[in-house]
């Protein structure tokens, strides 16, 4: 306790006396140079910079991330996951008729276990999947 209330006394005057002791800065008013107006190059090359900036920002966060391909409506690639139905049979209990890739699988959700029941076209179950 004594330690560290000794060191943040020396801290804290070491601080003062550095702020006591130090010279302001002097830095030219706007606006008093030869040239008092920016040149548009310089503003055009400044934005032009910043918006190539932004798009390998963008590329490099998609090639880390992954694109959200499906995000809106008409880009990226169809959804090869459907839910076609959902019923609850209780508690923590439900069962879904999913769709992948143009098969039907019926999956059983239960508290403690998930069961993916392959399903065939007519609806029936597929005897050889099991």
């Amino acid at each position: 306790m004594k330690i560290s209330a000794g060191l943040s006394r020396l801290a804290l005057l070491f601080f003062a006396g550095a702020a006591l002791s130090a010279e302001p800065a002097w830095a030219q008013a706007i606006g008093q140079t030869d040239q008092s107006l920016v040149s548009p190059w310089r503003v055009a090359a400044a934005l032009v910079f910043c918006l190539v900036l932004g798009a390998g920002a963008i590329m490099v966060l998609r090639r880390r991330f992954g694109s959200a391909r499906g995000a809106f409506p008409g880009t990226g690639a169809t959804k090869r996951i459907r839910l076609l139905e959902q019923h609850y049979l209780g508690p923590q209990r439900s069962i879904c008729l999913i769709e992948i890739d143009d098969r039907s699988y019926a999956a059983v959700f239960a508290a403690q276990a998930v069961s993916l029941v392959p399903m065939t076209v007519a609806g029936t179950v597929d005897e050889s999947a099991l």
